[in-house]
């Protein structure tokens, strides 16, 4: 489920809870004014559950739509009674999440677009422009120089072969594709998105927000360090990552101290490792994991800008050094012959 919906529901949750009308009737006003049909339908078979004597956490139990973070967290609201609280906690963490996950888009989709648009202009240079150039300069006549005919051959092969390389270009769609709806299935590529040259460093710092906001709001409800983290994988959307937090988890049950368990994962940044550390020798860890959550939910999103105010800039120059490049090529000969006739 999308994270606007999931605040919105938690939010609508808290309203219910906080005004004091009955769960079974609040679900059934929800249920009336949710428009996404999912939700909707999830929402309505929830209140049937609710209507058969069950708790919530219970009733959320059956529904594969909500993140196990999302039930963990309010089953052990529910055990603790402060289900008003956590439900409109969860709302405001589901909201962080979703600006977090605009940001993210936004800066991916702009420098993909520029990508695109660069390729289709390279291409038709490649397919129409390099070959008319080739026509021109075997009717003037003239020695055509290494490079120039280098990039003649790869036009002219290019053309040939469009066919085999529109198919290759179609399988390489397809399989992103394929990885994209099984997240968190495929190590390598989880993997790699914490090592990427630019991202890498923004996907760490997004970790660090989402893990930090976690534990704040689990250690705020009572819950130790270790089992705060072992719930926290839940909301973590990546294997590579979950892996790296559970070897954490069994380090940490085994004695080792928090900080330095947490510093050999080698995933999350120094600044969180020593806040932390601070927040466990101080016994003020809620305090510090708070005031994580929200540095990194700040240098997260200031990350994003920069990336995408400085990707137009540098896109722009490495197209129009690409393009000129290829009508120097193709063009300095044609100057040349003509200037020899002239």
């Amino acid at each position: 489920m999308k994270s606007g919906l999931l605040s919105l529901f938690c939010y609508q949750l808290s309203v219910v809870y906080r005004s004091g009308i009955p769960l079974l009737d609040g679900l059934k006003i929800l249920s009336a004014e949710i428009k996404d049909p999912q939700l909707k339908q999830a929402a309505q078979e929830i209140q049937e559950e609710i209507k058969e004597g069950k708790k919530l956490s219970e009733a959320l139990e059956k529904q594969s739509f909500f993140p196990a973070y999302l039930k963990g967290m309010l089953r052990i609201a529910e055990e603790a009674g402060t289900l008003d609280e956590e439900t409109y906690r969860l709302s405001d963490y589901y909201e962080k999440q979703e600006e977090m996950e605009k940001e993210m888009k936004n800066a991916v989709a702009y420098p993909l677009i520029l990508s695109i648009l660069m390729g289709a202009v390279v291409l038709i240079l490649v397919l129409q422009v390099i070959p008319l150039f080739h026509q021109i300069l075997l009717g003037i006549g003239g020695d055509i120089p290494g490079s120039t005919q280098i990039m003649m051959n790869l036009s002219q092969g290019l053309r040939n072969n469009l066919g085999i390389f529109g198919l290759l270009l179609m399988g390489l769609v397809l399989n992103l594709l394929i990885l994209g709806r099984n997240k968190g299935k495929n190590l390598t590529i989880d993997r790699w998105k914490y090592h990427l040259p630019v991202f890498g460093s923004v996907n760490r710092q997004w970790l660090a927000f989402r893990l930090s906001h976690a534990l704040h709001m689990l250690t705020s409800a009572g819950l130790a360090f270790d089992d705060a983290l072992h719930l926290s994988t839940s909301a973590i959307g990546n294997e590579y990552a979950k892996q790296k937090m559970e070897t954490c988890r069994h380090k940490i049950s085994e004695g080792m101290d928090i900080a330095q368990a947490m510093e050999e994962m080698s995933l999350l940044p120094k600044m969180m490792i020593q806040m932390i550390r601070m927040g466990n020798q101080t016994g003020e860890m809620e305090g510090f994991l708070k005031r994580s959550a929200d540095l990194y939910q700040q240098e997260s999103s200031r990350a994003l800008k920069k990336i995408t105010v400085t990707v137009e800039p540098t896109l722009v120059t490495i197209l129009s050094l690409i393009v000129g490049l290829i009508l120097l090529t193709v063009m300095l000969p044609l100057i040349q012959i003509i200037s020899t006739i002239g």
